[in-house]
């Protein structure tokens, strides 16, 4: 493993600043590694690959929608699902993460993502392919239109995207609970507080 020697960060508000700052100073470290099964690394996503594609993804959703706007993100464990939440901070939007439906339960799952889109307001969903056809199967809920796929490996939309400045008393995203014992209720989270968490764990 490359050790990388330690920087000082300068004074930030948001953890947005802190990863422009990192691809443009520390471009190389891994920004995330997934490991699939657990133990072992299966892919790697750099400082500077992470900026690019929240980006891209920013670029993408600001041509559809409007800066503050609420976005449900469906997907599964993955760098994908890193990618996409990073991209909706990047636009100015509330990120809304929920968990994809079960496919041997899709019914349940489906009906969750439904009440939480319609507690959270939100203007649009973004997903990957195989959980948006699993979505229209079981009904009416989000309108078509407003589920986006965004396939990040053909998007090059970096020059599009118009940086934003939340401060630390913007909302960045809502923290929905299990539902398990009653309907999901959301907590929300803003940019200070992601940023006081990140400095209690170091």
């Amino acid at each position: 493993m490359v050790r990388h020697p330690p920087v000082t960060i300068p004074p930030v508000e948001t953890l947005l600043d802190i990863l422009r700052w990192r691809a443009e100073h520390q471009p190389d470290p891994a920004a995330y590694v997934f490991l699939r099964d657990g133990v072992s690394p299966d892919t790697v996503l750099t400082y500077k690959d992470l900026d690019t594609k929240a980006r891209s993804i920013a670029a993408y959703l600001q041509s559809r929608f409007s800066s503050g706007d609420r976005l449900l993100l469906v997907y599964p464990p993955g760098l994908e699902f890193v990618q996409a939440f990073w991209g909706a901070l990047y636009a100015g939007w509330v990120a809304v993460p929920v968990p994809p439906p079960d496919v041997f339960r899709p019914r349940i799952g489906v009906a969750r993502v439904r009440r939480i889109a319609e507690d959270a307001g939100v203007a649009g969903a973004l997903s990957t392919t195989q959980i948006l056809e699993l979505v229209r199967a079981q009904g009416p809920g989000i309108p078509s239109e407003q589920w986006l796929v965004c396939d990040v490996a053909t998007l090059d939309s970096t020059a599009q995207w118009t940086s934003t400045h939340p401060l630390a008393s913007t909302l960045a995203y809502l923290q929905y609970t299990s539902g398990s014992t009653a309907a999901p209720k959301g907590v929300m989270v803003g940019h200070g507080n992601l940023t006081a968490q990140s400095r209690c764990i170091t």
